[in-house]
């Protein structure tokens, strides 16, 4: 499938994700119910929100990693030509990386050609002993005499007769091996060590080199255990702080202004810090960088023109004594803005650890997945002292309608998980700086979305319809200036 789709599809599951869960906001505040029912809808929204992360684990068997596909193709000597000299540090490693290849393999046929000398030494020793052996307990012609006459014959004996029969000659076997081997340095010890112990726990209590070996990586899957879940717990807390604080933004201020908000917000952090952190290319800075600004100021008059648009769609009036908009609701949508857009900022630094410690070599679209549901399940489990206790009228009130599960429903099959989706898989698949740009196309989207639903409410002007423009236009130049594939070696 193309990678231009999933980056449609992250687009347009956000926007249908935020509509979904502002019409839940939307239909508490038309029930005009106690103010302490915002926060617990914020917190059952945000645990059933982190619950969908537990789908992405069995749903990411099903997209494509085009990352691995070049282990999958035939090896060739065909190398692109380097015109700008950007292969130089590319064939400089790989050279290295073939030396160091030659010297691992130099170092393993040192250590096969020892092996086999000293299994040799140990066969010679062996079969020495074996016919010194045969030598001693040569029996002569008149030992056989006596031992006929010594020994009853075997149609005297019953079946319990001929094993102990047999028993004596095995042990006087084992008696004269012993005493042969003691002129050769072989002892009871060295014949017991030499051993090989059917049992493992047996193996283990000879070998106290294996022990140590053992209980060594024992210390050590232990310790990478810890640090894995401590990885997790710091990723779960960052990104529980942006999920909280959009979904309470939610509930005091409109859903294009926080979609606004939050996707600026984003856009600027991750690209900030994967630009520091050294995540992203070094290829025309400068250029990328205007185009950025330009972007910017497109969300800018966007944001300025829409106090416009809905004094005109007359959502908003004028104070004739002061000449000044009487907007009732303008603290709450600052106070929306500011928390939305201050606790969006912890998703530049999830990112970028993300990136360092999973988004590896090793690492699939799989493992990735496995990475996303523990880090649901782990603040599913954060949240869960902070469930608040509603009274039985208010609880059958908000979430026994389909006004209340119709939504929540749309917002995770529909929203959520198309886009937790796709992120993973541009994430994987892509550049680091690629995925970012999907937070100026929700923008874009969030705008026409909201002409769609209101188109009675909604008015366009002149600055708006420019500012739009110049979004969708760096919008799609820096779409096409930070893709590329990403391919592991």
């Amino acid at each position: 499938m193309n990678v231009n789709i999933y980056w449609i599809s992250a687009v347009i599951g956000y926007v249908v994700e935020t509509k979904c869960l502002s019409s839940i906001h939307n239909f508490n505040n038309d029930q005009n119910l106690a103010n302490n029912t915002n926060n617990s809808i914020t917190v059952y929204l945000t645990f059933l929100y982190f619950a969908t992360w537990l789908l992405v684990f069995p749903l990411s068997k099903l997209l494509p990693d085009y990352s691995i596909r070049k282990h999958i193709l035939p090896i060739t000597n065909d190398e692109p030509i380097d015109i700008d000299g950007s292969n130089s540090h590319d064939v400089e490693r790989n050279n290295n990386n073939n030396d160091n290849n030659d010297n691992n393999n130099n170092n393993n046929d040192n250590e096969m050609n020892i092996q086999q000398h000293s299994t040799d030494i140990q066969e010679n020793r062996i079969s020495n002993s074996f016919a010194s052996t045969s030598s001693l307990s040569t029996p002569t012609p008149q030992k056989e005499q006596q031992d006929q006459q010594k020994s009853p014959s075997k149609s005297d004996l019953n079946g319990e007769n001929q094993q102990m029969f047999s028993n004596e000659i095995n042990e006087n076997n084992v008696q004269q091996f012993t005493d042969s081997t003691e002129g050769l340095g072989i002892g009871q010890e060295d014949i017991e060590l030499n051993a090989i112990p059917s049992h493992p726990q047996e193996r283990l209590r000879r070998n106290p080199r294996q022990r140590r070996r053992l209980s060594i990586s024992r210390r050590a899957q232990g310790w990478r255990k810890t640090r894995y879940f401590f990885k997790l717990l710091l990723l779960s807390i960052l990104i529980l702080i942006p999920v909280f604080a959009f979904l309470s933004s939610l509930s005091i201020a409109p859903a294009f202004d926080i979609s606004l908000i939050q996707s600026t917000s984003i856009f600027e952090i991750t690209i900030l810090l994967y630009g520091i952190c050294g995540l992203s290319r070094r290829k025309s800075v400068f250029r990328n960088y205007i185009i950025m600004m330009i972007a910017l100021s497109g969300v800018l008059v966007v944001s300025y023109t829409k106090a416009t648009c809905d004094l005109l769609a007359g959502k908003l009036s004028i104070n004739k004594e002061t000449g000044e908009l009487n907007d009732p609701f303008l603290f709450d949508r600052l106070k929306g803005t500011l928390i939305c857009g201050l606790g969006s900022l912890p998703v530049g630094p999830f990112a970028v650890l993300y990136n360092r410690w999973f988004n590896k070599n090793k690492s699939t679209l799989v493992k990735q997945g496995n990475h996303l549901a523990w880090i649901g399940l782990i603040n599913m489990c954060i949240l869960l002292p902070f469930f608040p206790k509603l009274s039985s009228e208010t609880a059958s009130l908000l979430y026994s309608g389909k006004s209340f599960w119709l939504p929540i429903f749309a917002s995770i099959v529909f929203g959520a998980v198309p886009h937790l989706l796709s992120l993973l898989f541009l994430n994987r698949n892509t550049i680091p700086e690629y995925a970012p740009t999907t937070a100026l196309g929700a923008i874009i989207v969030m705008g026409l979305a909201e002409w769609i639903c209101e188109p009675n409410q909604t008015y366009i002007v002149r600055w708006e319809v420019i500012g739009y423009l110049a979004l969708a236009i760096c919008c799609i130049i820096l779409s096409v200036s930070f893709f590329k594939l990403r391919h592991f070696h």
